[in-house]
């Protein structure tokens, strides 16, 4: 699991976690600590957004994108679309 820190430089918009949003502009500093299991995402204003993204990049980190319903497994470098499977299928 991965801690991320977003620093914003310019612009400004809003950073979504889970269902609450709150506004950015530069000088704002994001934290988010590992394993919180609320997704995030920066939305741009009208003048743009640029911020600066850290991370410890942990090389088997597991992420979930709840908006797109895929998974990142990073330690061996898939992504995939996540689906109700049956256990059983494909196994004959």
């Amino acid at each position: 699991m991965e801690e991320e820190i977003f620093v914003v430089l310019a612009g400004d918009g809003v950073v979504q976690l889970g269902d609450e949003q709150t506004p950015v502009r530069p000088g704002h500093v994001v934290s988010r600590p590992p394993a919180t299991r609320i997704p995030h995402v920066f939305r741009a204003g009208e003048a743009g957004l640029t911020y600066l993204a850290y991370g410890t990049r942990e090389p088997a980190d597991i992420c979930y994108y709840p908006r797109s319903n895929k998974i990142n497994f990073g330690g061996v470098g898939v992504i995939a679309r996540l689906e109700q499977l049956d256990y059983w299928d494909g196994e004959d």
